[in-house]
């Protein structure tokens, strides 16, 4: 009886030991092993991972493995969606050759202790694809977030270390290409400034604005976040790298939400070379500064748009009245995170966010404003879906065409 236990025992357990037997159709990957190692193109990054199995073929098939739950694993930010991950990972990894643009070895393998193979491979991996298999799959949840509030709009600004314009355009349309792959609304903010408007061009030079004249430039073209790319090239003896740091922040607050430096590879030095490496370090580090960035505006955009309300004139008509002011806009539907930077007798500035968008609060300032004590007129001349200027109890006329600024400012 004992020896048919034990026999029924062993049937029972082949299958078991075969699956988490090293290298022996594991669909879960043993090793995750991964290192970044640039960023091939808006679409696919590059990494280095080691594999692991019973061969140096299923150590390689690990490390194909490994590479695809590195990209995706960036994109699980919240409990809730690595829960999700959890009930589907088989399925991803079955798929695991469908995400993956290239994979190379150098033909060699080391063995572990335990006899294992371990191969390093190098792995180009189509995050857009997977992305989209895991919004396909519902473990994440991106264009709910995105029809709330729209898509993340950039405004983007570049610098080099020598007055090139060669350059200047260079670092300018790498940073953009990578961008626009990655499917992000991108304003020049150079050009940009340029078709603004005399008013909005003479508030951007005001001093009685708190936040820096570049991140009112950018609110004033509708942009969510400013992106600042600096880059420049490193010449040693014969060869070149390109180098790059990519700070990305917040337009209303000035919040800085990603800095990261990175570099291209070193090649002997041509003029196409430099080219090349420039390129690589601006899309590296445009990658690395946007993991940062993301993280924050996924967690930030469910509370709603960011507004930056000016508030200008004759703001003492009553008494208390930037008080009484204050209390009508935090209570307006949907207002979270209400903070009052500014309040004098001739101007008040608050922040705050709100899922209603532009035409909505547009609509609903001036109800809440015109209905508010001591507000006897109420204009609006400029609106952007970041940035309203409101002048009360203001007789003269502003025009938009005009670079004379309204009291209080």
């Amino acid at each position: 009886m004992k020896q048919h236990i034990l026999f029924a025992f062993a049937v029972l357990s082949l299958p078991w030991i075969s699956m988490c037997r090293p290298g022996s159709g594991n669909v879960v990957p043993i090793s995750k092993i991964c290192r970044y190692d640039g960023a091939h193109s808006g679409d696919t990054v590059k990494v280095i991972c080691t594999g692991i199995g019973s061969s140096q073929e299923t150590a390689f098939i690990d490390a194909k493995k490994a590479a695809t739950w590195y990209v995706a694993s960036k994109m699980l930010d919240t409990e809730y969606e690595r829960k999700r991950f959890d009930l589907i990972h088989k399925q991803f990894y079955a798929r695991y050759n469908t995400f993956l643009s290239k994979a190379d070895t150098d033909g060699t393998y080391k063995q572990d202790d335990s006899g294992r193979a371990q191969v390093e491979a190098q792995l180009h991996v189509n995050r857009s694809l997977i992305s989209a298999y895991l919004k396909e799959n519902r473990v994440v949840d991106l264009k709910k977030i995105r029809e709330q509030v729209g898509n993340p709009t950039v405004a983007v600004v570049t610098k080099w270390k020598t007055r090139d314009p060669r350059w200047e355009s260079f670092v300018k349309g790498s940073a953009s290409e990578f961008l626009t792959e990655r499917r992000y609304n991108t304003l020049d903010l150079t050009s940009g400034m340029k078709g603004l408007n005399k008013l909005t061009k003479a508030l951007l030079k005001s001093e009685q604005i708190p936040v820096d004249k570049k991140f009112r430039a950018a609110m004033a073209m509708g942009a969510d976040v400013y992106i600042e790319v600096s880059a420049w090239v490193e010449n040693v003896g014969a060869s070149t790298k390109g180098a790059a740091r990519v700070k990305i922040y917040e337009t209303t607050t000035g919040k800085l939400i990603g800095d990261s430096p990175a570099f291209g590879r070193s090649y002997p030095r041509t003029a196409q070379s430099e080219f090349r490496t420039v390129k690589e370090a601006v899309q590296n580090a445009t990658e690395k500064s946007l993991g940062h960035a993301m993280k924050y505006w996924r967690e930030d955009a469910v509370k709603g748009n960011r507004y930056y309300i000016v508030l200008a004139g004759k703001l003492d008509a009553v008494q208390d009245m930037t008080d009484l002011l204050s209390l009508k806009l935090k209570k307006m539907k949907g207002v979270q995170g209400f903070r009052r930077s500014v309040a004098t007798a001739k101007r008040m500035i608050v922040t705050f966010q709100s899922k209603l968008d532009q035409t909505e609060m547009s609509l609903t300032l001036k109800k809440t404003l015109r209905g508010a004590s001591g507000v006897k007129t109420l204009k609006i001349p400029l609106m952007t879906r970041k940035f309203f200027l409101c002048l009360l109890n203001v007789d003269k006329q502003v025009s938009v065409d005009s670079d004379t600024l309204p009291p209080g400012l």
